[in-house]
This record gives C-alpha cells, structure tokens and sequence, in this order.
C-alpha cells in the first residue's frame, strides 16, 4: 500500500511527470478531464508507454474533453492507443451546457492529479488519498453520464 502524499507541482513538465506517475499507479480506472489535452503527455513516448502498461493491466481509461480536435490531429499515439483498446479506453465529448474548466486526473478513487485551470502553471498531486480524489471522481463520472461519444475507436465506411 502506497504512503499517502500530497504535494505541489509548478510548470507543464512536472505536471506531465505526475500524469505518468499516476498512470503507473492505476490498477483498475482512469478518468481524465481537460478541454483539449494538449498539455498532457498522451501524444509523448512516456505518456504513450504509461497508458500502454495501464490498459495491459486491464484498466479501464476514459477521458472527458471539451474539443476534441487536439487529440484528432495531433495525439497519433494516443490515437493508435485508443484503437487497440476500444473496449476499455473511451473518450468523450462534454455538453456545451456543462464546461469543466480545469485538467483532472483521478486513478482508482484513490490518486489524483488536478490543475485548477488547464493555463494554471500550478497544481497538486495526490497520492494515496481517497478522501481528496472520490469528489472529483464522483463529479467526472456524472459529467461521464451527460457527455457523448466522439473519436470513434473505428471507421464505418461503405
């Protein structure tokens, strides 16, 4: 059992380095939230690689997104990935009534990674602390029941 932390985290490369650090923790679900994802490290080899291990695990991952056309254009890896294993990883486009404002990562209700606003320099991970990331989960997976599938895993085609 993992040691409880809470720490702070400044700049886009530390908060990429505490998205692979979670990643790596996950064991059962992932639900992330971002307007786009262009600062997270899904489209980079390290990224790649813990999203990789995690759905080889079995875990279920499911990203919440506001516009999707970052992840459309430029996140191949994450794309190859979403392919591979359309069964356990989805993504979703939000409403427009229901705009979450912020990039959250929440692994097995037990882990967390949050920046308060997607442009926030700032941040905090979370480690091992349930009672911090059970909201945040129990609020993404009722925007989760509201949003759409977009980004189909495959192409119809006649």
């Amino acid at each position: 059992m993992k040691e409880p932390q809470d720490q702070p985290f400044t700049g886009r490369e530390a908060f990429a380095e505490a998205v692979v650090a979670v990643l790596d923790l996950a064991r059962h679900e992932v639900l992330m939230l971002d307007p786009d994802f262009s600062d997270w490290p899904l489209a980079r080899a390290n990224g790649a690689r813990a999203l990789t291990a995690a759905l080889a695990r079995g875990v279920r991952v499911r990203l919440l997104v506001t516009d999707p056309g970052w992840l459309a254009t430029r996140a191949d890896r994450f794309l190859t990935l979403h392919r591979a294993a359309a069964g356990r990883c989805a993504l979703r486009q939000l409403p427009a009534h229901l705009r979450l404002e912020e990039s959250t990562l929440v692994v097995d209700r037990q882990h967390l990674v949050r920046k308060p606003h997607p442009d926030a320099l700032t941040g905090r991970l979370r480690i091992a602390m349930p009672s911090a990331a059970e909201p945040h989960a129990d609020r993404l997976a009722a925007a989760w029941d509201e949003s759409t599938d977009c980004l189909p895993a495959t192409t119809l085609g006649l």
